[in-house]
């Protein structure tokens, strides 16, 4: 998988604001080259701020309230914000956090359904590369409403794990499903969201994963009526670092075997060792 394909996928899975999740997204961010849009453009721009000096080549935005700077991880989403294709730069997130002015923002896909503010705090830590990560997972991951992810009861969403198991069984990319329950406590009652995992291959074309997500998470719609709400995540073992410690409740017969030769050679040589 290309590297900023990765970072996409990674957002989506920081969305949640898991720690873990959250640094492997940042991680892979600082070594990411982003699509930014360039401050001169074919077209006539509007909403554009004062810029600090007419050597900055980079594209901002004059919002109500703050100025920000977007980039992208695929070019196509660019073209897609804008309406028309853009003229692009190529910066990684330490690159442009050190030309931009300090109270400027930068949006990570506009535009797209999983999108990403920095503040002009966390593009601060970004200038200090994978040394400034922790402070921004501290901050991230801070949830401003109790919320925790159990494990389901026995028996627990037992109708929505038979009919995804059945179309687990007809997709050799499949791995794993998981199926964890997100409580928030906050609420007068609780409410929760089963959160769905969906393990393929680190290989696994993009859009396949996308077909499966869309797939899956259509099934668990349908099937969540009158129950929590459901939301899927489908991505390799990185991207599913949510479900860490969370035993699947399904796994294919081409993952089981594998696991198990593992586990034969790892005792053979044990043996030999001996």
């Amino acid at each position: 998988m290309a590297m900023n394909e990765k970072l996409s996928e990674l957002l989506r899975s920081a969305s949640l604001c898991e720690p873990e999740a959250l640094r492997a997204f940042l991680e892979a961010l600082t070594e990411a080259k982003l699509f930014v849009p360039s401050r001169k453009q074919k077209s006539p721009l509007t909403h554009q701020p004062i810029y600090p000096n007419d050597f900055l080549d980079v594209l901002a935005v004059q919002g109500e309230e703050k100025v920000f700077v977007p980039a992208f991880t695929d070019e196509e989403f660019a073209t897609e914000w804008f309406g028309e294709e853009l003229v692009l730069r190529q910066f990684t997130i330490k690159e442009l956090s050190m030309i931009i002015p300090d109270e400027w923002w930068v949006v990570l896909n506009p535009g797209q359904e999983i999108s990403k503010e920095f503040s002009p705090w966390e593009i601060k830590q970004l200038r200090h590369g994978k040394d400034g990560l922790d402070e921004i997972v501290s901050d991230l991951a801070i949830r401003p409403e109790p919320i925790s992810c159990i494990e389901p009861k026995p028996g627990e969403y037992a109708r929505i794990k038979k009919r995804l198991i059945q179309i687990a069984k007809e997709r050799d990319e499949i791995l794993n499903l998981y199926l964890i329950k997100e409580v928030n406590s906050a609420k007068d009652p609780p409410c929760s969201t089963a959160l769905i995992g969906v393990e393929v291959a680190a290989n696994c074309p993009k859009k396949m994963r996308e077909e499966l997500q869309n797939n899956f998470q259509r099934e668990a719609d349908t099937l969540a009526i009158g129950e929590d709400p459901a939301k899927v995540i489908c991505g390799d073992k990185e991207l599913l670092g949510i479900f860490k410690g969370s035993k699947p409740f399904y796994s294919s017969a081409s993952f089981l075997k594998k696991v198990t030769s593992a586990f034969k050679a790892l005792v053979g040589s044990k043996k030999l060792g001996a």
